[in-house]
């Protein structure tokens, strides 16, 4: 499936083994409440043929609409698997008071079936909100660029791994009484903001966890207890464990009897 022009609607793959090519042009799900762009529910992959590669989707929010009818630009749910090969997705949701809506978003607690991303090119921007949530399945970045300067560009609420590509912006496990334990693994690519763990509401037997095995790491790490806003010192809430890796800031507290971390720069934290 190609796009022939640009277009303006509101679109749901539900067949599988479609792929559809944005062919330099933009699929723009408007301002349409509770409609994304693109919805995925069968195994679908994005590309963009053109030699500019601009092939774009998106959705026109404004942080007037922030909160109100800014909806994903990006839903993938029903067991819906997206292979995202190159292409640009964006948005502008999101305030300053925190309210707004992420730019992809990979399952629903209230779905059974876990859907999937796995992201091998292109760039995700959304600058003022989340650009990747997972509520429910699994995302892997093997490689693309995601950007988010005032927000996480990844927050994961069941299972991620970062493989490869850029993250431009903050990434984190989350847990919270009601929900799976957040699972973040990095074990390649280049994160150039903090990486958090993050227990919602210092629930008892949720653990959010992060595992670094290797990637490059330009932020600093810290374990979260958003309920009273401070650093948790129980690991049984929220933990990180380093075994490798390149980091900008020191990473010791962090780091697991007889692994090594790598400074980056000058050779010293």
């Amino acid at each position: 499936m190609k796009l022939l022009a640009d277009t303006k609607e509101n679109v749901t793959i539900s067949t599988p083994y479609v792929t559809l090519d944005l062919n330099g042009h933009t699929l723009n799900g408007g301002t349409v409440k509770a409609k994304p762009a693109l919805t995925v529910t069968a195994r679908v992959t994005v590309m963009d043929s053109s030699k500019t590669q601009t092939g774009t989707i998106k959705r026109e929010d404004t942080a007037e609409d922030s909160g109100v009818s800014s909806h994903y630009v990006i839903d993938i749910q029903g067991g819906g698997w997206l292979t995202f090969e190159s292409g640009n997705v964006t948005n502008n949701s999101g305030t300053e008071s925190g309210k707004g809506a992420s730019l992809v978003r990979v399952g629903d607690d209230s779905v059974a079936k876990y859907p999937g991303l796995n992201i091998k090119g292109g760039n995700f921007t959304q600058n003022n909100f989340i650009v990747i949530k997972v509520d429910r399945g699994d995302l892997f970045l093997n490689g693309g660029t995601l950007n988010s300067t005032d927000s996480y560009a990844i927050e994961d609420w069941h299972r991620a791994t970062i493989k490869g590509g850029t993250v431009n912006g903050a990434v984190a496990a989350w847990t919270y009484s009601g929900g799976h334990n957040g699972d973040l693994t990095i074990s390649g690519g280049t994160v150039n903001g903090k990486v958090e763990s993050v227990t919602y509401d210092g629930a008892e037997g949720k653990t959010a966890k992060v595992s670094i095995t290797g990637g490059v790491i330009n932020g600093t790490l810290n374990t979260v207890d958003y309920s009273t806003g401070t650093t948790s010192n129980d690991p049984t809430k929220a933990t990180i464990e380093v075994t490798s890796g390149t980091f900008s800031t020191d990473p010791s507290r962090y780091l697991i009897e007889g692994s090594a971390a790598t400074p980056n720069g000058d050779g010293t934290f």
